[in-house]
């Protein structure tokens, strides 16, 4: 669009050409550019000021091999930098020394992922021995992959005389992590500048288009359309007019008329034409969503200050992305992660079961710390309660400080605080792990970490390999999900309910983890640690390698047992959720966890509502294609006996029972998104990350808008994937928020954010959008019906400064300040979410509203026309002194009176006035005449010539007066008659509701109140029984049966 009124400007540059002055079109360009320039080059400015705050940051290091301070940007590739402690690390570094005596060091990654707890980091074991000062002189090679935008990954290896040795992931530090609790460190730069992990992740957020703007824009392409055949008509009429009467007007000394005119006539109407796509609406929508974005930010009904853990920080929600926020309003699919996103992500370890008996689970007790037969257990040295203990003692990768356990891992952290509520005291130094408890005769026992398997989303499991420092014995101990888990035991008889107690203590809601041990003799360790530095000589396919040699290293396991982990529900998600689908929007849960545990909390924040059968397509030896069609068959029967039927859908991704890999595969996708979209919801479980993006996608092929939700590294996939991506602030860091559109600090924020802020920001962008065109169009029909009094000489009626200051000045204010405006009342949204469906399913803007807009701006223009025509005669149109009035006259008296329509059309379409709108709307009459009657007094600058003197005659001719007050009378009144009696014989359900708040306001009620019975329950009007009122109501304009 752009690049569009840039060639208007150029063709209008040329005098010949062009009907206008060429400041009509190159002013509001250059205001346009203005605006935008100075927006973002303060954002540039800002930026820069920051860059150089960094860049200039001193450290000490080598260069050249002299030690000396350096500034951060002249620190390159292979320069050794000593890092102190509390400084941000410039550069991506690999540790050769560390001031601690293990070798360890601890950073923060907050700048990264936002999370605040410490890491462990640890130098490379051959620099431990060397002086520091040789390092200036150091000759080592270090291998290592490309630069990439993977925050974790990091392999490669140091070539030092001719030995090889690997550099690992735990040996790595990434540019903007602060060094904390560590005095020094030294490293040597392997990325810098922009080829960093975080210059890599540094990206701008995506330019997504909204249904509205992809609506806008294909309107546009019509309209110029129709602007080209107009120019085409009128040219050619213009041009057989000129040919047929040019004798007629031999004043003009017309001797000849070639091809050059008959082009140019063209192109003058076609510069005559170009107000019809209005040059003020990008910057119109732009101002709009900056200020929704504000909006969301400043409500203080969307920010979190939690006082009951004595939290007085206030956390706002936050807009990465203003470009999708009239989507807001168009959500139909909602995708959900469970864990972090609907529950609080703060676990409690409730029960645990040791070889096949469960604890904290009987008729006594609901959780481990009353359950007398674990105190026996412990009395009778039960080795299998043992053995778990043991394993959730170490299994980790938390540090122990002071009996509180640090880390990111909210299970884990639930681990050792349950272990010390049972009265187990587990201690760290260093590598080095203490498990004893005097109350249940415990007796010290010392561990020493020797080898972390990390956990990741392919294995979903983590292992740790330990010594027993009493007995020298190694063991290697798993914990992780129950399938994966015990696919590597050999499960013993005593163990052969392992399944149904997984299901049993899921199906209350909680989240099941198995654990297993395996005896390691000290040969099989070397041998496992010689294989894993063999494969870490190798840059190329070192995570598939080490995979496969810790699959082995995991095979036949001893099956310990499971834990149970409780994380309760955020506050307000089953009303939330409960809400959103009263408005129309289907929420499906995509998570992670085992299938039992889903459908568990589905049922607890009211996701199934068990009006409905469970429909599972999980493989259980039936192949998915029959099961899929056996599924869409029976769905297809029940729909035929009854529309209403509501059923709910299963799926499972990783485990042994997925299905969701082949559904989502060419043969069965179209047959599974049939299925899907009717399901009331649908549980996917056991989902990777991949996999949660791909049903994304699979939906969003379905041309549905589409939100995605979650709070943790594995959910920003889903959340990139979907039109509108809503991060939460979990526990584990803020990977989710910072890949999302929008962050949130809970969930039931997000009704506020789609009913409110989303369906008002669907409301009033679809007014201006298509009222911008209406203003335009107006304009330029006047301009084409004046060619039948100019014999189509492609001039024009409007003088250049009215024309340039129509869509910049004198109508932009009162379209800007429509912001404000509301068709009803957040209370009322809240009471009839229903409503929501208007955006939804575009209501306010569509096709019939649109040919409403345009019937009304033709209609306008023919009305002045006609009455500016028959007013200005040589019969009528007289000044006070007896002189004719003149051609400029009549343009401003048209102006004037179109002003006044512009003005009037908003008030009437106004339905929630406030001060602001009053001020803008009626102070831009005040501006146009104080601004016309001041061009009217300068006859010096070129454009204003036309206007000298003009508004002076105008405003003194009472005929004109009564001219204004006809056109703007007989423009305003037929159309605001016919809607009028449209509301009031076809009202739609927002002018119901409306005209209930007016009511309930004329006798001072607020308009949430229902009834005035005391300890009546308000809520039952959500109910669908009291209102089933959930489709689509096409009554949205008077044009609607018959267009």
């Amino acid at each position: 669009m752009n690049f569009y009124f840039i060639l208007i400007g150029i063709l209008q540059s040329f005098r010949e050409l062009s009907p206008v002055n060429p400041w009509t079109t190159w002013l509001p360009i250059i205001v346009i550019f203005v605006i935008a320039i100075l927006r973002e080059g303060y954002d540039d400015i800002k930026l820069h000021r920051e860059d150089k705050k960094i860049n200039e940051r001193k450290y000490t290091g080598y260069v050249n091999g002299d030690l000396k301070e350096i500034q951060s940007k002249d620190f390159h590739v292979g320069d050794v930098i000593i890092l102190e402690r509390d400084k941000e690390c410039p550069a991506d570094i690999i540790v050769l020394q560390s001031s601690e005596k293990d070798g360890t060091c601890s950073i923060e990654t907050s700048n990264l992922d936002g999370e605040t707890n410490l890491k462990e980091r640890t130098m490379l074991p051959v620099f431990a021995e060397m002086d520091p000062s040789t390092f200036k002189d150091l000759n080592a090679k270090v291998k290592c992959q490309p630069p990439n935008s993977e925050l974790y990954l990091f392999n490669g290896t140091v070539e030092i005389q001719g030995n090889l040795h690997a550099i690992t992931s735990s040996n790595f530090i990434q540019a903007g992590t602060i060094l904390r609790n560590t005095n020094k460190i030294i490293g040597t730069i392997v990325y810098a500048g922009k080829q960093t992990k975080l210059g890599l992740n540094s990206q701008k957020p995506p330019v997504k288009w909204t249904k509205i703007e992809i609506l806008l824009n294909t309107v546009s392409k019509w309209v110029f359309g129709i602007q080209i055949l107009l120019s085409i008509a009128c040219g050619s009429f213009g041009n057989f007019y000129q040919i047929k009467h040019m004798m007629d007007f031999a004043y003009l000394e017309i001797t000849k008329y070639d091809w050059r005119d008959w082009l140019t006539l063209y192109v003058r109407f076609f510069l005559l034409t170009t107000s019809m796509i209005p040059i003020s609406l990008k910057v119109t929508l732009d101002i709009c969503k900056f200020i929704y974005s504000l909006w969301i930010e400043l409500d203080n009904k969307m920010i979190l200050s939690d006082r009951r853990n004595n939290d007085t920080e206030i956390k706002h929600t936050t807009c990465a992305n203003t470009s999708v926020i009239e989507d807001l309003g168009a959500v139909e699919y909602i995708f959900t992660d469970k864990t972090g996103t609907l529950t609080e992500n703060v676990m409690e370890l409730k029960k645990f079961s040791a070889k096949g008996v469960i604890y904290g689970y009987s008729s006594d007790t609901e959780t481990i710390y009353e359950d007398p037969l674990l105190h026996n257990a412990f009395v009778e040295h039960d080795m299998n309660v043992y053995n778990l203990i043991r394993c959730l003692a170490l299994c980790h990768t938390l540090k122990i400080e002071n009996n509180e356990p640090i880390g990111i891992s909210p299970e884990e952290i639930s681990f050792i605080k349950g272990l010390n509520r049972l009265g187990i005291t587990v201690t760290q130094e260093g590598k080095i792990f203490s498990i004893q408890s005097e109350s249940l005769n415990i007796p010290l026992m010392r561990y020493e970490i020797k080898y972390v398997i990390p956990f990741n989303y392919i294995r979903k499991r983590m292992s740790v390999i330990v010594k027993d420092l009493d007995s020298n014995k190694y063991w290697l101990l798993t914990k992780g999900a129950g399938e994966i888990v015990s696919k590597n035991c050999a499960v013993p008889k005593s163990f052969e309910y392992f399944d149904g107690q997984q299901y049993q203590l899921a199906g209350m809601g909680l989240r099941v983890m198995a654990q297993s041990q395996k005896e390691l003799s000290e040969q099989e360790f070397n041998t496992f640690i010689s294989n894993i530095e063999h494969i870490r000589r190798e840059i190329n396919n070192r995570e598939e390698n080490e995979a496969i040699v810790y699959d082995n290293l995991e095979k036949d396991s001893e099956l310990l047992g499971m834990t149970a982990i409780e994380d309760k529900l955020q506050q307000g998600v089953p009303e939330t959720i409960s809400m959103l689908r009263d408005a129309g929007i289907k929420i499906w849960m995509v998570t992670g966890d085992i299938l039992q545990t889903a459908i568990k909390i589905s049922f607890s924040t009211q996701l199934i509502q068990g009006d409905g059968k469970i429909l599972d397509l999980s493989y259980k030896g039936t192949p998915v294609s029959k099961l899929l069609s056996t599924a869409k068959e029976y769905v297809d029967s029940q729909f035929k006996v009854s529309p209403n039927f509501v059923f709910y859908l299963t799926l499972q991704g990783t485990t042994n029972q997925a299905c969701l890999p082949e559904l989502l595969s060419p043969p069965l996708v179209e047959d599974f998104k049939s299925l899907a979209s009717r399901a009331k919801c649908v549980i996917v479980s056991r989902a990777t990350p991949l996999q949660k993006a791909q049903i994304v996608e699979c939906i969003k092929s379905m041309n549905k808008t589409v939100l995605a939700i979650g709070d943790g590294g594995n959910d920003v996939p889903m959340i990139r994937a979907a039109q509108i991506g809503v991060g939460i602030h979990g526990k584990e860091g803020m990977q989710a928020a910072a890949a999302g559109d929008f962050a949130l600090h809970q969930y039931r924020f997000l009704q506020r954010l789609l009913l409110v802020h989303g369906r008002y920001a669907g409301y009033r962008t679809s007014w201006l959008s298509q009222f911008c065109f209406y203003k335009s169009t107006v304009l330029c029909l006047i301009q084409l019906l004046f060619m039948f009094s100019s014999g189509f000489s492609g001039s024009s009626f409007f003088n250049s400064f009215n024309i340039m200051c129509y869509n910049a000045i004198f109508t932009i204010l009162p379209v800007i300040f429509f912001l404000q405006d509301k068709d009803i009342e957040e209370s009322s949204i809240f009471l009839h979410p229903y409503v929501y469906q208007d955006t939804q399913h575009s209501i306010f803007c569509n096709k019939r509203t649109l040919f409403w807009w345009y019937m009304r701006g033709i209609y306008q223009a023919i009305v002045i026309t006609i009455i500016w025509y028959f007013v200005f005669t040589e019969h009528h149109a007289n000044n006070v002194d007896g002189n004719a009035a003149s051609l400029d006259e009549a343009q401003q008296v048209v102006y004037s009176a179109l002003i006044l329509i512009i003005l009037f059309t908003v008030t009437l379409e106004t339905m929630h006035f406030t001060a602001l709108n009053l001020i803008f709307i009626w102070g831009s009459w005040i501006l146009y005449v104080f601004v016309a009657v001041v061009a009217s007094s300068i006859s010096s600058i070129e454009m204003l010539k036309d206007m000298y003197l003009v508004m002076w005659r105008t405003t003194a001719n009472p005929i004109h007066w009564c001219t204004v007050i006809t056109m703007v009378s007989s423009a305003i009144a037929p159309p605001f008659f016919v809607q009028a009696v449209a509301s009031m014989v076809t009202p739609t359900r927002t002018q119901i509701i409306r005209k209930n708040e007016t009511v309930k306001r004329s006798v001072f009620e607020p308009v949430y109140l229902v009834s005035r019975q005391q300890n009546r329950d308000d809520r039952r009007l959500l109910a669908p029984t009291y209102n089933p009122m959930s489709y689509w109501d096409q009554s949205d304009s008077i044009f609607c049966q018959t267009c």
